[in-house]
């Protein structure tokens, strides 16, 4: 990226980016989709449910993704300078970071859990649903930050040797 034409590389530095989002979006379509096929005669309120989640739940995991970003420059600076110590410190500072803020998020979340659908005008029918939908979620959130950090973290592998 430092070196040669910018142009020629911002599309191989913005495509993975908006794959991110798209992959995120088709996320929330599965979610809707599991949802809409288990759900019965309560069909349509629960992918509503769902729906009216997907703004607030993509604005905390874009977040948690935003900070995992700036980890991944603190490892590829270590990755950089040849110091293995440093890498393994990041990546572990990353994971520990990640499931910690998760458990925070999950316990802000679920104490917050009860105002925030109303704050987005959901509909009274399908407010009650999207309350156990968003609390149901929360409650994972540390393990699916955690995954997400560590798939982050992991994605351009570092053999001991070379460092």
């Amino acid at each position: 990226m430092l070196n040669g034409p910018t142009w020629s590389k911002i599309p191989r530095f913005a495509l993975p980016l908006a794959a991110t989002a798209i992959l995120g979006q088709l996320f929330n379509a599965a979610d809707m989709a599991v949802v809409g096929n288990f759900t019965g005669d309560m069909r349509t309120a629960a992918v509503a449910a769902v729906s009216a989640n997907s703004s607030l739940i993509g604005l905390v995991v874009n977040l948690f993704v935003g900070i995992s970003l700036g980890a991944n420059v603190t490892i590829a600076y270590a990755i950089g300078q040849h110091d293995g110590r440093a890498v393994s410190r990041a990546v572990h500072t990353a994971i520990v970071m990640s499931l910690l803020g998760g458990v925070f998020a999950a316990i802000l979340g679920e104490l917050t859990a009860a105002p925030l659908p109303e704050a987005l005008h959901t509909p009274d029918d399908v407010l009650p649903l999207a309350l156990l939908y968003l609390r149901i979620y929360f409650a994972g959130l540390p393990v699916i930050l955690l995954y997400n950090s560590r798939r982050r973290s992991s994605a351009a592998p570092v053999r001991r040797e070379s460092l």
